[in-house]
């Protein structure tokens, strides 16, 4: 084991006030788990009970979106296919960030970009109206991701979302997202 790069990581995660991090399967006995955890963190650390619901349903939505969407997947025991990815939690001084990462297939990048564009575009009251709309719009068997998932989490915060794609192959593309919920957010719509 290399002892000084493990030390490294856990300094950055400490001064960068990591309150959870997981790398790996995103399998739905584990979202769970996580999300337990991440919820009695939370509730230690804010009283409004709003901000918390609105990280734990963010972080939930990520981790399914990685769970069925990453383009990188592993097989369990019992032949159930879950998919791999990254996701962060972590606090500032005015909010928290919930932060997602996984490989994405190429084909997939410009229909995801553009969906995470044109959420990004939108105010508040525009993205309550497009929600509404895309909810009434019959589901595709073959959707894959970006959709009703995405517009919630913009709308439960008071910041853009943040996305980034970068080469990783020929094949794939890494998938990243930022959503950050204000911690003075109790009243929110």
């Amino acid at each position: 084991m290399d002892f000084p790069n493990l030390y490294q990581q856990y300094r950055q995660m400490t001064d960068n006030r990591i309150l959870m991090s997981f790398k790996g399967v995103f399998a739905q006995p584990a979202i769970v788990e996580m999300a337990t955890a991440l919820r009695g963190k939370v509730a230690a650390r804010t009283n409004q009970t709003m901000v918390m619901k609105r990280i734990f349903a963010i972080f939930v939505e990520m981790s399914q979106n990685i769970l069925f969407y990453s383009a990188e997947k592993e097989v369990d025991e019992e032949g159930k296919e879950s998919g791999v990815g990254i996701l962060i939690v972590s606090e500032m001084d005015d909010r928290y960030c919930v932060s997602s990462g996984n490989l994405m297939f190429n084909g997939n990048v410009a229909r995801i970009r553009e969906r995470c564009e044109t959420v990004c575009s939108m105010n508040k009251d525009e993205l309550k109206v497009y929600y509404n709309e895309q909810r009434r719009l019959p589901r595709h068997a073959e959707s894959k991701g970006a959709g009703l998932g995405l517009i919630d989490m913009a709308r439960k915060s008071e910041f853009p979302i943040e996305f980034e794609f970068l080469p990783f192959n020929e094949e794939t593309s890494f998938y990243m997202l930022s959503v950050y919920i204000s911690k003075g957010q109790e009243n929110a719509s």
